[in-house]
């Protein structure tokens, strides 16, 4: 008998209804990524180990999984979603004025706590830098959020590059704090985030989200990746982080092409974590089980044949002769079926799980 394999530190395995409610979480995002013209981009797993060096990303090296190729080579694992996206853009010939992308990616990171493979995904732009763009993805983080069942969330808005004034990085709340910031200091740069800030605030408004949205200018600019706008979506009263984004405008540059360029990404895994303590539900589609005996095995390919084309998950199982209905009705109430459908001899009898109900039916 051989050895037991366990999964590596920081990785796990996802089956069943807990793969299926990522999965259909992820097929949610990427509807509301494409209905405001983020078209998906896919990048390699395996990326140039120069990627993710210390001149192109803020990721502690200790962090990035590096390895040879074949050839020689050194590549390493994607461990910086916004890198492996900005390598692209600046490969690309941007034939439109705006560029919109989003993504689902897998991260690996090797990190001394927490899962070092998770799912972030996201929405990036090039090309503009007008307040609309930032407001247009504060928008789309909110209906994002709104989306995935939440509603006590809040996208706190700061800036990159205010003043070392204490009372200004201070400063949270409302939009009134805008005001109170110009009255703290008449210094230009402070001034000029605060005017872009009205500015982003006010065509948020258009997009009906502005009760989901407040001003935290204490927010950082770890590793001085933001440019600009700079905000965290979050659980009211809660300091874990859901979302974060901004405005960083100097990425591209880092791989020979000059473009403005602003984006989010959200951590799935910590997302689905959250939905699951706030009890919220994710519309996945359950499976019907059909159990059959020898002579009923035409019987019952052809009902799951039928209900497939209906678009029902049907989960087909010949009877083994000795487990009894009520072990199969447990087994499959356990891994959250709907229904179990008993073809055995000449009578077929159906097991709601949902309303415990069972019935014999007449399939003639």
């Amino acid at each position: 008998m051989g050895l037991k394999i366990n999964t590596p530190k920081g990785t796990k395995d996802i089956y069943g209804t807990a793969c299926a409610k990522k999965n259909q979480v992820e097929r949610d995002l990427m509807d509301i990524f494409l209905s405001y013209g983020y078209k998906r981009v896919e990048t390699p797993t395996i990326e140039s180990g120069q990627l993710l060096d210390k001149k192109h990303t803020s990721i502690p090296q200790n962090e990035v999984f590096r390895l040879f190729n074949n050839s020689g080579d050194v590549v390493a694992l994607r461990a910086d979603e916004l890198n492996s996206v900005a390598r692209y853009v600046s490969g690309i010939d941007n034939k439109e004025i705006v560029n919109r992308f989003s993504y689902i990616f897998n991260i690996l990171r090797d990190k001394e706590k927490g899962l070092n493979e998770y799912t972030k995904a996201g929405a990036f732009v090039t090309g503009d830098d007008k307040p609309d763009i930032d407001a247009e993805l504060i928008a789309l983080a909110v209906k994002a959020l709104k989306y995935s069942g939440l509603s006590n969330f809040k996208i706190s808005i700061g800036f990159a590059g205010f003043s070392d004034n204490t009372d200004i990085r201070t400063l949270t709340g409302d939009e009134k704090i805008l005001t109170k910031a110009c009255e703290l200091t008449k210094e230009r740069k402070t001034v000029d985030a605060v005017k872009r800030l009205a500015d982003i605030y006010r065509i948020l408004g258009y997009y009906k989200v502005t009760d989901y949205v407040d001003f935290d200018f204490g927010i950082e600019n770890k590793n001085n990746n933001y440019t600009g706008i700079i905000f965290i979506g979050h659980l009211e009263g809660r300091k874990q982080v859901l979302l974060k984004g901004g405005r960083f405008d100097n990425l591209i540059e880092k791989f020979g092409k000059a473009d403005k360029s602003a984006g989010f990404s959200i951590n799935i895994n910590r997302l689905l974590n959250v939905m699951e303590k706030e009890r919220k539900s994710v519309n996945i589609k359950h499976e019907h089980v059909v159990i059959y005996t020898n002579n009923r095995r035409k019987d019952a390919i052809i009902i799951g044949e039928y209900f497939r084309y209906k678009d029902l998950n049907i989960e087909l199982i010949k009877h083994d002769g000795c487990t009894s209905k009520k072990e199969y009705i447990t087994k499959a109430y356990k891994k959250g079926a709907l229904s179990v459908m008993f073809f055995d001899r000449e009578k077929t009898v159906v097991a709601d799980l949902v309303n415990s109900k069972i019935t014999n039916i007449d399939l003639a």
